[in-house]
């Protein structure tokens, strides 16, 4: 079934509402169940269930329960970082990194806020294995993210500055993040299964030769 179908890339939520989301992958979910799809994997938030505080969050979980309720199975990503052709540059890591090469300052608010996170190519590397075992983990949901990347905003800017050292830090307690995640991730289920990333944060895994 093809994305561009139901709005293109990502699902934005365009309809009314705010909506589009959930009934995109709603739309998409009835067409694996009337077509007798066998396989149907829906990447999720792992960030879903902490707290609801948008239509985009509530629209994720409502989506992925319909996922399940055909015996898919939903791998809830970390935050998401790594160079790619159609790279995103609001996602932290890559925001940091660029910001870092770019500007030279980053100016962070509410840095004890925590978050985990994975590289893309671990991201379709899961995608991959998913589909290898299917029958296996069919129904299951899955957290994918780096059980050595747990960190706090603060802890990942002194990470990039160990391998990025010409760029200034400032911390700020006057205003706050708009964006309100701040979670610990468990990803020992996946892990348990056998799977491990083959990217980090590290320099000589995590390329920032890509950038420049």
């Amino acid at each position: 079934v093809s994305q561009s179908r139901y709005g293109g890339r990502g699902f934005p939520c365009a309809l009314k509402k705010g909506r589009g989301h959930t009934i995109a992958l709603t739309a998409v979910t009835l067409d694996a169940s009337r077509n007798h799809i066998s396989g149907f994997i829906c990447a999720a938030l792992a960030d879903g269930y902490q707290v609801i505080h948008s239509i985009g969050l509530l629209s994720a979980v409502m989506a992925e329960r319909e996922v399940l309720a055909i015996g898919g199975i939903s791998i809830r990503l970390a935050t998401v970082f790594g160079s790619s052709p159609r790279m995103r540059m609001d996602l932290l890591v890559n925001e940091f990194v660029y910001k870092a090469l770019t500007d030279k300052y980053i100016t962070i608010f509410e840095k004890n806020f925590q978050r985990n996170y994975i590289h893309i190519r671990d991201v379709a590397k899961t995608f991959q294995y998913m589909i290898e075992n299917y029958d296996k983990f069919k129904g299951e949901v899955f957290n994918v993210g780096l059980s050595s990347a747990n960190l706090t905003k603060q802890e990942l800017v002194e990470k990039i500055k160990e391998h990025i050292p010409n760029f200034a830090i400032t911390y700020s307690d006057f205003y706050e993040d708009p964006d309100k995640r701040d979670y610990l991730v468990s990803n020992s289920k996946l892990e348990s299964t056998g799977w491990t990333p083959d990217w980090s944060l590290i320099l000589n895994n995590y390329s920032y030769r890509d950038w420049e």
